[in-house]
């Protein structure tokens, strides 16, 4: 559930991929939303990298190339941490 000031969401389930929601306002008002899912979650990116690459464009200027290392190292880091070993890295 999403809480405001002017009402509420209400997702039943698959809050990242939902089908249905409930909208309730402050005022009594109920919305009922039912919209089939498009894809499987990744459309933006997915529309984001087809329009980099016709455009010739090798870097994405939302996420560019240090971000990307720096989410490398992030995760390379929470790996050591917890002790993740790959078999291939063995």
């Amino acid at each position: 559930m999403l809480a405001g000031p002017l009402g509420n969401v209400a997702i039943p389930s698959k809050w990242w991929n939902p089908v249905h929601a409930t909208i309730r306002y402050v005022d009594g008002r109920t919305v009922e939303l039912d919209e089939p899912f498009e894809s499987t979650g990744f459309n933006y990116e997915v529309g984001h990298f087809c329009d980099l690459l016709r455009s010739s464009r090798t870097e994405s200027p939302i996420i560019t190339h240090y971000m990307s290392r720096q989410m490398m190292s992030i995760l390379d880091h929470a790996r050591v941490a917890i002790g993740l070993v790959y078999p291939q890295e063995l």
